[in-house]
């Protein structure tokens, strides 16, 4: 088990998110998602992660990417990650 956010992103397999799309993969309505619309790059996944493991609150996250809050939270509770608390 990584020590640290950087370690847990640096070995994160995007290939076992359950909203990891590639070649082959099951399709958006079998993940939950009708359209195919939450879609996020292995990029911006291990970016939000980093930040994340960071401890900053999906706010600072939506601000850091230039998204909404919401979408975080969504992105995160797709991920089955606990908020992290303002300091």
């Amino acid at each position: 088990m990584p020590h640290s956010a950087k370690e847990y992103v640096d070995t994160y397999d995007i290939k076992s998110c359950p909203m990891y799309v590639s070649d082959g993969s099951r399709e958006p309505e079998e993940r939950g998602c009708p359209s195919g619309i939450h879609k996020v790059s292995p990029e911006d996944e291990r970016l939000r992660l980093d930040l994340y493991y960071r401890g900053m609150t999906d706010l600072e996250i939506a601000e850091a990417i230039g998204t909404t809050k919401a979408a975080i939270r969504v992105w995160r509770h797709r991920r089955k990650l606990e908020v992290n608390k303002k300091k």
